[in-house]
C-alpha cells in the first residue's frame, strides 16, 4: 500500500533542553537532519518502479535560520559522500568492476572539491605500483586504481 504522506514537518527542540547531550547547536541541528537523510536513504536501483518508495518532503523548522540553513548545506554535502560509499558497497561486483568503481567515484566527488586519479596499468608501472598489479593479474577486468587529492585548508580563510 502506498503512503499517503508527501511530507514532514520536522521541528528541532531548542538546544537548552538538549545542552548535556550535544557539545553545541550545530551538532544538535547536523543529528537531526543526518538521521532524516540516513533513516531515508534506500538501494533501489535494481527495483522496478513499482517497488521504490514514493519521495517524502521533510520540512525543518528551527529558530535560527540561518544556523539551520549553513547545517543542513554541511550535512547534505556530508550525506551525499555517505550515500555514494552506501552505493558503492551494495553494487554487486560483476556490475561494479575497477574502472566502474573509479569512473563512479570519479564522478560523485566531482562537485565536492575532492580530485580523483584514475590509474590505468600504464600509469600502475610507471609508478611501480606491484602489489597492484600483481593482485589485478588475476582479474579478467581491466587494472585501474584510483587516487583522492583534497585540500581541506582550501576552504580556510586565513585571519
Amino acid at each position: 500500500m502506498k503512503s499517503r504522506v508527501k511530507s514532514v514537518h520536522l521541528v528541532i527542540p531548542g538546544f537548552n533542553d538538549f545542552r548535556d547531550r550535544f557539545g553545541d547547536e550545530t551538532y544538535l541541528i547536523r543529528t537531526m537532519i543526518e538521521g532524516v537523510i540516513l533513516g531515508n536513504y534506500t538501494f533501489d536501483k535494481y527495483k522496478s518502479e513499482s517497488g521504490k518508495p514514493e519521495k517524502i518532503s521533510f520540512i525543518l523548522h528551527y529558530n535560527n535560520r540561518e544556523l539551520l540553513g549553513n547545517s543542513i548545506a554541511r550535512s547534505v554535502k556530508i550525506m551525499d559522500g555517505v550515500c555514494l560509499a552506501r552505493d558503492l558497497v551494495n553494487e554487486p561486483a560483476n556490475r561494479l568492476t575497477p574502472l566502474e568503481l573509479a569512473r563512479r567515484t570519479k564522478t560523485g566527488l566531482s562537485k565536492t572539491g575532492v580530485k580523483v586519479e584514475i590509474f590505468d596499468e600504464k600509469e600502475l608501472k610507471k609508478r611501480k605500483m606491484k602489489a597492484i598489479l600483481a593482485v589485478a593479474g588475476a582479474s579478467v577486468n581491466s587494472h585501474v586504481s584510483s587516487a583522492f587529492i583534497t585540500n581541506p585548508q582550501a576552504g580556510l580563510k586565513r585571519r
